[in-house]
């Protein structure tokens, strides 16, 4: 029987993409100095010019970084930790004026500024003193991409590698187009069999 890690992405930093809940999980990443990689990225903050309004960099950051996530394996931005030669260094925090807000302007970005449409993105505010938080933005690894972002006069791919985002070449963009059909190929086919499994337990347990 087909499992899914047939067409899922199984490897080791796969596997470390997880929802970060509390500051400890935060803290446990400086003590054991963990470095980013293609699931893991920190930012001190993202590049605002006043009050929680992104920059014109800060925007483009944000969508090259959060769609090179879904493009790739998934992973976790996480926003209020600073980094020193890419390892984490200290849990710093970021303060908004209004948290509901300023996750809504995250959100349009990508709803307006992502193609296709990307779903299945989390926030997670965990707040490390009064009024200062880390932002955990988790992305899923997305089956309907590739997705490109497209914002003002740019429309182009990302994808992750060990030291962080880079624009995908035409054989990366091709290769990510051949690659989630054979996922979708293979994931159709895992759900056709378990249904005949399904169906086959049916007729036995009804005799």
């Amino acid at each position: 029987m087909l499992g899914l890690d047939t067409f899922f992405p199984s490897t080791k930093e796969a596997y470390m993409l997880r929802r970060f809940k509390s500051i400890e999980d935060l803290e446990r990443l400086v003590e054991n100095e963990v470095k980013e990689d293609r699931t893991i990225d920190f930012k001190a903050d993202l590049d605002r010019d006043k009050g929680d309004d992104l920059s014109k960099k800060g925007i483009s950051r944000f969508l090259e970084n959060i769609t090179a996530f879904a493009n790739t394996q998934g992973g976790v931005m996480l926003v209020g930790i600073t980094e020193e030669e890419s390892c984490a260094k200290e849990v710093k925090g970021i303060q908004v004026m209004n948290r509901d807000s300023f996750q809504l302007m995250l959100e349009n970005l990508l709803r307006d500024s992502v193609k296709p449409r990307l779903n299945g993105v989390t926030y997670d505010w965990i707040e490390i003193a009064k009024g200062t938080y880390v932002l955990a933005i988790t992305v899923p690894y997305s089956l309907q991409g590739p997705h490109v972002v497209e914002h003002g006069s740019q429309w182009r791919f990302f994808s992750r590698h060990s030291n962080g985002k880079h624009a995908m070449d035409v054989d990366e963009v091709r290769e990510a187009f051949l690659s989630r059909n054979q996922y979708r190929e293979k994931a159709i086919a895992y759900r056709n069999e378990r249904y005949r499994e399904l169906m086959n337990e049916d007729r036995y347990v009804g005799g």
